[in-house]
């Protein structure tokens, strides 16, 4: 029984094996790409396989949460269980120990180097954590990764108008643009995986709306930039 053996994981576990599928999962993004890493978990496997490597961890790590969402307390679940009263139910300090703890590690880097390997591989994680991990999940992330991508792109457009004032090196523009971009994608992946996730509980709920949209308190700033 799934829930038995759930219940036998301690927190302690589940946030050290959040932390250690993320590392690999940014070794072998890194390792993909040619760039030297350290303490590389994922060495002799060629190009190929650390992308499916890395591929196969961001869906391990979101069927988890997934499942230890699902799983706990009704409330917990946004009332989205069909009103079907779970026998044994998960305490939501799992939950919180596999998804909040990684969100709380990796997202900082989205709002001060979101174009380095670190920032694209933790954008990447979490974007599929998102998509996969159900609704709480979903605006737990987006609560804490927007925020930082929007300041990004805020504190480039105060750069850009005293560029117009002052020289900027072509190398510091050049930088800029990446950071942008970078934060940009990054917004764009977080949209992405809320379709899908208010996709698949509009089809598993029979079209229920969700109300309020998970986006609608950053869409307004998003349209700004």
């Amino acid at each position: 029984n799934t829930n038995q053996n759930i219940r036998r994981v301690t927190t302690a576990f589940l946030t050290e094996l959040s932390s250690s599928l993320a590392r690999v999962h940014e070794q072998s993004i890194t390792s993909a790409t040619g760039s030297p890493t350290t303490d590389d978990a994922t060495g002799g496997l060629d190009a190929e396989d650390q992308i499916s490597l890395a591929s196969s961890i961001r869906q391990f790590s979101s069927t988890l949460a997934h499942w230890l969402e699902e799983n706990g307390p009704s409330s917990f679940g946004f009332g989205l269980n069909g009103g079907e009263k779970k026998a044994e139910m998960i305490d939501s300090s799992l939950w919180e120990a596999f998804v909040v703890d990684i969100i709380r590690r990796l997202s900082p880097t989205l709002g001060s180097a979101p174009q380095g390997l670190h920032g694209r591989a933790s954008t990447a994680y979490l974007a599929s954590l998102a998509a996969g991990g159900g609704l709480v999940t979903l605006n737990k992330v987006l609560q804490s990764c927007i925020p930082g991508f929007l300041g990004v792109l805020a504190l480039l457009d105060e750069n850009r108008e005293d560029s117009t004032t002052s020289t900027q090196s072509s190398n510091a523009k050049n930088r800029d643009e990446e950071k942008m971009a970078a934060a940009m994608r990054g917004i764009a992946a977080l949209i992405s995986s809320c379709r899908v996730t208010l996709g698949r509980l509009e089809r598993k709920h029979r079209g229920v709306k969700i109300n309020p949209h998970p986006m609608l308190l950053f869409s307004s700033k998003i349209i700004q930039k």
